[in-house]
């Protein structure tokens, strides 16, 4: 198999101009990656993205849950995924926790209110 490979044209080969592994920032050894990907990386409002300071309960034992923990029907109603970090995962990692989110956060933004004087400066970007 190697040997075929090496003469010529076979599904183990991969043929590549390496002027193309520099349209990838940091020039990564990516040789299997099709032009499909690489064209992300030269068009740079394909890789636009917000970044927001997101929410403190400061309260998670109270306001947070695995999603595992909530039952599906009282998942709609009461309670929204969210993102809190974490450890770095390069690639994915499923949102696996909820906030308890009724009538638009009342509860929480009366309750960080009550200990920071305006709910604002932990409860941001809500729109996302």
């Amino acid at each position: 198999m190697v040997r075929s490979a090496v003469r010529g044209p076979s599904p183990a080969r991969f043929d590549l101009d390496l002027a193309h592994l520099r349209q990838v920032p940091r020039s990564p050894f990516a040789y299997w990656v099709g032009d499909a990907v690489r064209v992300v990386f030269r068009n740079p409002k394909v890789l636009s993205f917000d970044a927001k300071c997101g929410m403190g309960t400061l309260d998670d034992f109270r306001f947070l849950r695995l999603d595992w923990e909530v039952s599906p029907a009282g998942r709609r109603l009461t309670w929204q995924q969210f993102a809190k970090g974490g450890a770095f995962g390069p690639y994915f990692a499923d949102v696996h926790l909820v906030v308890r989110w009724t009538a638009n956060g009342t509860e929480l933004k009366t309750f960080v209110e009550a200990k920071v004087g305006s709910a604002s400066r932990k409860i941001q970007a809500t729109s996302y």
